[in-house]
């Protein structure tokens, strides 16, 4: 199985166990975080985008595609090509 990582810097909104990239009502104001990003999976599995932020609880999102997760990655945190190892 393979395993692609990222590690980028957001704004985070929230608490240590609810956070959100975007404002939302009882969050607290943002705080920029680094954030490490891993994809895990394969064609047969399907593909996992773990997403660590630090300080924070992870979250991850499932996907049968991996250009999908790809995709989201960039949606979400503006993750290219060029910085996943």
């Amino acid at each position: 199985m393979a395993v692609r990582t990222a590690r980028i810097e957001v704004s985070i909104y929230g608490h240590r166990n609810h956070w959100s990239l975007a404002p939302f009502e009882g969050g607290k104001d943002a705080r920029s975080v680094h954030v490490r990003l891993e994809l895990h999976g394969d064609a047969g599995s399907g593909y996992m985008l773990v997403q660590s932020p630090d300080g924070y609880f992870t979250a991850d999102n499932w996907f049968v595609d991996e250009g999908d997760a790809l995709d989201t990655a960039h949606e979400m945190y503006g993750v290219t090509a060029d910085d996943w190892t």
